[in-house]
C-alpha cells in the first residue's frame, strides 16, 4: 500500500529535521555535547506536612477569641534544607489555600504547641513546628503552600580563560 503525503507528515518530518540540521551546523551529534564551563541546580529544599487539623482541637493563645463565622486550622510542618546554601524564610511564607484560591498566611494565630520559627536555616539543617490559621467556617481548605525564597543560580567563571564553544 502506498501512503499519501500529507501536510501533517510534512510538518512532523520538518520538526524532526530542523533540530538535526542545527546540531549538524554546530558540529554536534546525539553522542557529542559541547563542553561546559559549569552548571547550577535548584536548591534541595523539602516542605513536609506532618499533621493537619481542620478544625484545630488544641488551645489557641492568640487571639483570645475567634472572629464570628471563623474557625481555626493548624498544621505541623517540616522545612528541610538539603542544599549547600542557607535557606531564609518567614513563618508567613507558609500559606493555607481554600477552594476559591484565597490564601491565608501563617503568623496571625498562635497555639500552644511549638511554633514554626522565622529563621535563616543553615545548609543541611531542618526545622519543625506548627502553623495556625483563622479561616471562614464555610470554606473548604485544599492545600498548604510554602513560598521558599527565589533561588540564585551561580556559575563561577574566570576572565581571560577560553570558554568552550562548539563548532
Amino acid at each position: 500500500m502506498v501512503q499519501k503525503s500529507t501536510r501533517r507528515r510534512f510538518v512532523s518530518a520538518s520538526l524532526v529535521a530542523i533540530p538535526a540540521i542545527e546540531l549538524a551546523a554546530y558540529g554536534l551529534t546525539d553522542a557529542q555535547e559541547p563542553e561546559m564551563v559549569g552548571s547550577a541546580q535548584s536548591p534541595a529544599w523539602t516542605f513536609t506536612v506532618v499533621s493537619f487539623q481542620d478544625p484545630y482541637t488544641g488551645e489557641i493563645t492568640r487571639p483570645q477569641e475567634p472572629d464570628p463565622g471563623t474557625r481555626y486550622v493548624s498544621a505541623q510542618v517540616i522545612i528541610a534544607n538539603g542544599s549547600t546554601e542557607p535557606l531564609e524564610f518567614e513563618i508567613a511564607d507558609v500559606h493555607l489555600v481554600d477552594e476559591n484560591g484565597d490564601e491565608y498566611p501563617a503568623g496571625a494565630v498562635l497555639g500552644s504547641e511549638p511554633k514554626l520559627v522565622t529563621q535563616n536555616l543553615p545548609d543541611g539543617e531542618r526545622t519543625r513546628g506548627w502553623v495556625w490559621y483563622e479561616v471562614p467556617t464555610g470554606v473548604n481548605v485544599t492545600e498548604l503552600r510554602f513560598y521558599g525564597p527565589r533561588p540564585v543560580f551561580k556559575v563561577a567563571v574566570v576572565a581571560g580563560v577560553a570558554t568552550p564553544v562548539a563548532g
